[in-house]
């Protein structure tokens, strides 16, 4: 939508002002896209994620340019092409790799005044590890654990391990189902 206001923002004011460049506005979408783009790209553990993110937000904005530019029908077409390679591409990374396998982890840790499940926390959090799959549990004197169901089959689904043992107060990750 953004690209495809500023792509008619710059047909218009081109429009009111003579010898002026219509693509200029629009131009600066691409490097601002791909800015974005770049921003969706993850790369740990030897690993990069987000590639199909980022393609797709660039694919998305060229989509509004079209739109912007005047061929809705063809930014409709666009659409739906994209559509199908991302459900396409879905449906065959599913057969090739399989289907998640969900294992559940018990991380034990000294408790720091609260401070490691803060921690723990914010590494979930940045590796979207949703909610649900955490459980709190509570290990006894001076230790607590969380248990974390991540998936066992696909490597950018546990891409918080590795954080997560890096943390110092982390005294085990144990897998338990």
């Amino acid at each position: 939508v953004g690209s495809a206001v500023f792509t008619m923002f710059s047909a218009i004011i081109a429009g009111r002002s003579h010898g002026a460049d219509p693509a200029r506005i629009a131009a600066q979408i691409l490097p601002g896209v791909g800015f974005l783009g770049a921003g969706a790209i993850f790369r740990g553990s030897g690993i990069v994620v987000g590639l199909t993110t980022a393609a797709t937000i660039w694919a998305v904005s060229a989509i509004g340019l079209v739109i912007g530019a005047g061929y809705a029908a063809a930014g409709l077409a666009l659409a739906i092409v994209i559509l199908f390679i991302l459900t396409w591409v879905q449906r065959m990374e599913g057969l090739i790799s399989g289907a998640c396998r969900w294992d559940l982890h018990r991380v034990t840790y000294d408790p720091d005044g609260g401070k490691t499940l803060t921690r723990v926390l914010a590494i979930l959090d940045q590796h979207h590890v949703q909610p649900e799959d955490l459980k709190s549990a509570s290990r006894g004197p001076g230790q607590e654990s969380v248990e974390i169901s991540c998936c066992g089959v696909h490597p950018a689904h546990r891409l918080h391990m590795g954080p997560l043992a890096d943390l110092s107060t982390v005294r085990s990750i144990e897998r338990i189902g």
